[in-house]
């Protein structure tokens, strides 16, 4: 069956009109909500570090909740089956949780921090930091341009728009609220996202599932191929656990201790409050993979004939079908409020790295200024980079987990392990991810490696980078003295 030829199924005047009713309604809530926290590095940055348990938990939630939540898990259940939403969203759902203790190990460090890498550089000195910062920033561009790419093109596929057109009012709604916000801004639209969310796709479920029943979800339980029911034991599933599963997994619960966004939350949640809300924040998540890959596998069910990028929105191709195109009309709101929530979060991140390292690092005088240049910047590279002719989400959000890979354990050694790493094991340990491990993924995933090689690739990334790191902090510990500078 093939059910792509009915898009786009709105008018272009259709989605002009949802993109402004979405942008009015966020500009006069963050105008409301964050009114006053411009004045001061603090306020702009980390919000006076006066958010609370449900603000703080809401917002790190929030901003766990990317492209992939809204659409991979989806794909995953119409391509792989269970198989497939299994190991997507095992790691997602574990990874904020671990991260609650780093998150507030690291509050009670430096109770006055902004960024990760600012943390580095007290204690392992200029060239560490360089290494966190380039993670982390590399990680916030790599969010941009998954979530532009993904929201811009669902709503192309809905009402005709160009991408390009979509991307750019996407980034201008984000950046209005965002410039004169900043990190409280971000939590009035993450709270508006979750309840958006949970509403939406209750709706769905019943309208999608109450008419069609679950029989075509179990028929459809191993994805269109019909194998995705085990996790392992045949080439298919081990295939799968070995060039998705794997790196997915460990590359979700490396993600939270690279990405300065999950920081700078952290910074912002009152010291009482973060492990709690950390903890509290996968919570908000787990409606998504669970209808969102009963969806793709009732598409699988129902023998959709779809394939290649397009598979990426089978849930909307789903409701539309089952139910009628109001559905997916009614999703959009599900794509404004979760694309743009996670948008204004990778530029106030932007901002939060620029306007604190690098301010300070040129003894600058405004950070709350050089802050907003920077999400400026980062938007336009972002529209760039996520209008790239035949960019692929899956391949990018593989990427990304390729990278945090990179930096996790050396970074969970330094915030857990006291004083036991030191810069050469940091610098030692990161090297085995840069040099080793990210050039025998690339090779696993686009020069005929394959599943085998991609998994070899992340186990050096993890484990190798451990061994290295240890050994080498521990050849070296007795000779490193405080960096203060």
């Amino acid at each position: 069956m093939d059910v792509t030829k009915i898009f786009p199924i709105f008018s272009q005047e259709t989605g002009l009109l949802v993109i402004g009713l979405y942008a009015l309604f966020v500009f006069w809530l963050t105008s409301w909500f964050a009114k006053g926290f411009n004045k001061t590095k603090e306020s702009f940055l980390v919000a006076n570090r006066k958010l609370g348990f449900w603000q703080g938990s809401l917002s790190s939630g929030a901003a766990w909740i990317w492209a992939p939540g809204l659409f991979v898990a989806a794909q995953q259940g119409f391509n792989n089956g269970i198989a497939g939403v299994f190991w997507f969203s095992l790691g997602n759902f574990f990874a904020m949780i671990l991260f609650s203790y780093g998150a507030n190990q690291i509050r009670k460090d430096n109770p006055n921090g902004f960024t990760l890498s600012q943390w580095f550089r007290s204690k392992y000195g200029k060239a560490v930091q360089y290494c966190v910062f380039a993670a982390a920033a590399l990680y916030m561009l790599q969010g941009m341009t998954i979530n532009l790419f993904a929201g811009s093109r669902s709503v192309e596929l809905l009402t005709g728009l160009n991408a390009f057109t979509v991307s750019i009012l996407l980034v201008v709604i984000a950046l209005v609220y965002s410039l004169r916000g900043g990190q409280k801004a971000t939590v009035a639209t993450d709270i508006v996202k979750i309840g958006t969310i949970w509403t939406v796709l209750t709706i769905v479920a019943v309208a999608v599932f109450g008419t069609t029943g679950f029989e075509p979800v179990v028929a459809g339980i191993g994805g269109k191929t019909g194998n995705g029911i085990a996790l392992w034991g045949d080439a298919f599933t081990n295939g799968l656990l070995l060039g998705f599963g794997l790196p997915t997994v460990l590359g979700h619960l490396a993600t939270p201790w690279v990405d300065n966004a999950a920081y700078q939350n952290a910074f912002s949640i009152e010291q009482k409050d973060v492990r709690k809300a950390f903890i509290m924040a996968p919570f908000y998540w787990t409606i998504l993979p669970v209808v969102g890959g009963m969806l793709g596998m009732l598409g699988a069910g129902l023998h959709y004939d779809v394939s290649g990028p397009q598979t990426q929105f089978i849930n909307l191709m789903v409701m539309a079908n089952v139910v009628g195109i109001w559905l997916p009309l009614l999703y959009l709101a599900v794509v404004f409020a979760g694309l743009v929530s996670i948008i204004d979060t990778q530029m106030v991140s932007a901002a939060n790295l620029i306007g604190n390292d690098v301010h300070d690092g040129f003894n600058g005088q405004n950070p709350i200024f050089w802050g907003r240049v920077a999400m400026i910047i980062v938007a336009a590279i972002g529209v760039t980079l996520a209008n790239i002719p035949g960019l692929d989400l899956n391949i990018l959000f593989m990427w990304g987990k390729a990278l945090m890979l990179t930096f996790a354990i050396p970074v969970v050694m330094a915030i857990l392990g006291g004083d036991f790493l030191t810069r050469q094991g940091f610098l030692a340990g990161s090297a085995v991810g840069v040099f080793i491990g990210i050039p025998l993924y690339i090779y696993g995933q686009f020069f005929g490696g394959g599943p085998a090689v991609m998994a070899s690739a992340v186990l050096i990334e993890v484990f190798g980078s451990g061994v290295l790191c240890y050994i080498v902090s521990n050849a070296t510990r007795t000779k490193q003295v405080a960096v203060t500078a």
